[in-house]
């Protein structure tokens, strides 16, 4: 987990305490890939979290945007933030889901504070939420693979006649050595 440095936005609202916006900013790499765009989405993972002022993102290029949560009173709230999977098979989707925990408390002056705290699966401490897509690598069809031919049937055809050229060898090498011994 890490803490992200916070913002205060502070509202006006007839509460006990003054509304303020949690920002949870994500940076974003797309694939290379003309024309796509990107969904980025945060949801709630209980009842007690405030639902986000706009709950999907979208974005055609690369680049930065941010979630905005209006938190009314202290408490802990989680999220978890991650890109929808599109539908355009020349893209690879980041896959990585952020889980999101909001702190929220009150100073000495009754203002509302808060932190962000990241994890993601495989990542102790995410310093930031990051989304990158890449492109799928499709062979260019300027240079096709040509083909030179099927080796396999010479490599068999060498290999078999080594192996009579041998065999004849250990057949010939006995009766050689019978005929010398008949000559002493």
């Amino acid at each position: 987990c890490a803490v992200l440095s916070c913002a205060l936005s502070p509202l006006r609202a007839a509460s006990s305490y003054t509304p303020l916006e949690a920002v949870i900013p994500f940076s974003f790499t797309k694939a290379d890939v003309e024309g796509a765009s990107y969904e980025f989405v945060i949801e709630p993972l209980d009842d007690v979290s405030p639902a986000p002022k706009q709950d999907t993102v979208t974005l055609d290029g690369t680049g930065t945007s941010a979630f905005v949560i209006e938190i009314t009173e202290p408490g802990t709230y989680l999220y978890k933030i991650y890109e929808k999977k599109g539908s355009n098979s020349d893209i690879i989707y980041d896959e990585t889901v952020y889980t999101v925990t909001l702190f929220v408390t009150s100073n000495d002056e009754g203002t509302l504070e808060y932190q962000v705290i990241l994890a993601k699966e495989g990542m102790v401490k995410p310093t930031e939420v990051a989304f990158i897509n890449d492109a799928v690598r499709k062979p260019d069809k300027k240079d096709p693979i040509v083909k030179t031919g099927d080796t396999g049937e010479t490599v068999q055809g060498t290999a078999c006649g080594f192996l009579a050229a041998g065999a004849l060898l250990l057949l010939l090498a006995p009766i050689k050595r019978k005929e010398t011994d008949y000559e002493e």
